[in-house]
């Protein structure tokens, strides 16, 4: 008899692929685990084990096959056989605590089920629900690349390019946090657990609700723009609220702080693939393009690097984006291309936007 492998199962419960699989978050993967399942049939113990320990982590009961829902309704029949004679006062104690028996058989024979069915969960469910907290999962977008994820309680995340998410693989009873570098939006997950954005402003505490957070290492400012619901930002130790359709904005030199009412469009669209732009330098637009695009983007002139745009750029390619910035401004554009390595790795394309000397755009 095969020995089951904590190991196995161990590895499993790390593997976050795994996790979202098993949870029913990711039901295309399906195939994946199949085939892993086919060629490691020796550790089929360890595979169902994990996948239950999933379920119960996720709040989902395992599922009873219909053999069992037979067993338990023919058990109950036979019980319900027995009751069906006149009652004198004398047996009524007795016959309530038989219909008290027969209500409860489902769940006598289901916790029983469980029991033999998750041994190994049983023994190693209260230490694995102690060690997932202190376990984290680093979720990072890289340049050119948008990534939409789950947190581990069913809250949302659209994490754009360059840009990287830590949370824990379990939240505990305490409270939710996670902590971002870059640009993230979320829809949270209404509990009574606190959830928290630790970045590189203001702690963010989240009420419920549909926000974007800005916080890239290069930029000036770190922007909260809320959606939906509420939340507050710890400013001085002072716990500031802010309300559906305003922004606030947090300079990381100066530690100055304000909360504006402004269109959020710009702040949150970019997860559809829209890039809108307010009275931006084309230095701060040279910026993003360089995270969505993977392109290194040099401007030659600090003169063209503070002209501003109110712009829309909705899909496209690199260049189509860089001709409509050059009809408003006296610029223009040098790219070069990928090009391939002896690794058969590629370059990184290259832009350099200089001064168009030949044309005059009124700003």
């Amino acid at each position: 008899m095969n020995h089951f492998k904590n190991d196995i199962y161990e590895k499993l419960l790390a593997d976050n692929r795994f996790i979202n699989w098993a949870s029913g978050k990711d039901k295309f993967d399906s195939e994946y685990w199949e085939d892993w399942k086919k060629r490691h049939p020796e550790f089929q113990l360890e595979f169902e084990d994990a996948i239950k320990t999933v379920q119960l982590l996720q709040f989902q009961s395992p599922d009873i096959s219909n053999r069992e829902i037979e067993y338990i309704w023919d058990k109950t029949d036979k019980r319900l056989n027995t009751l069906r004679r006149p009652l004198s006062s004398k047996i009524f104690l007795s016959w309530m605590s038989r219909v008290a028996a027969i209500l409860v058989i489902p769940l006598i024979i289901s916790v029983i089920w469980l029991y033999q069915n998750n041994l190994s969960i049983k023994n190693n469910f209260a230490e694995l629900t102690n060690q997932l907290p202190q376990k984290t999962v680093t979720v990072s977008t890289p340049l050119g690349g948008l990534v939409n994820l789950q947190l581990p309680d069913g809250s949302k995340v659209w994490l754009d390019a360059g840009s990287e998410i830590t949370y824990p693989a379990y939240f505990n009873s305490d409270k939710r946090e996670v902590t971002l570098t870059g640009q993230a939006y979320f829809e949270i997950k209404k509990r009574n657990v606190p959830f928290y954005v630790k970045n590189a402003g203001p702690l963010i505490k989240v009420y419920g609700t549909a926000f974007s957070v800005s916080a890239y290492d290069n930029e000036e400012n770190v922007i909260v723009a809320l959606a939906e619901g509420k939340v507050s930002l710890d400013v001085n130790n002072k716990e500031i609220f802010m309300k559906p359709g305003e922004i606030s904005k947090f300079n990381k030199q100066a530690h100055s702080f304000e909360i504006l009412e402004s269109d959020i469009s710009q702040y949150v669209n970019w997860k559809d693939g829209v890039l809108i732009f307010r009275d931006a330098t084309l230095a701060t637009i040279a910026r993003t393009l360089e995270r969505h695009y993977n392109v290194s983007i040099s401007i030659d002139d600090d003169d063209i690097a503070n002209y501003k745009y109110n712009a829309i750029l909705r899909g496209g390619g690199l260049e189509q984006m860089l001709d409509l910035l050059t009809l408003s401004a006296p610029i223009k554009y040098n790219y070069v291309k990928p090009k391939q390595k002896e690794d058969f790795s590629y370059t990184q394309a290259c832009v350099i936007i200089t001064k168009d000397t030949k044309r005059i755009v009124n700003q």
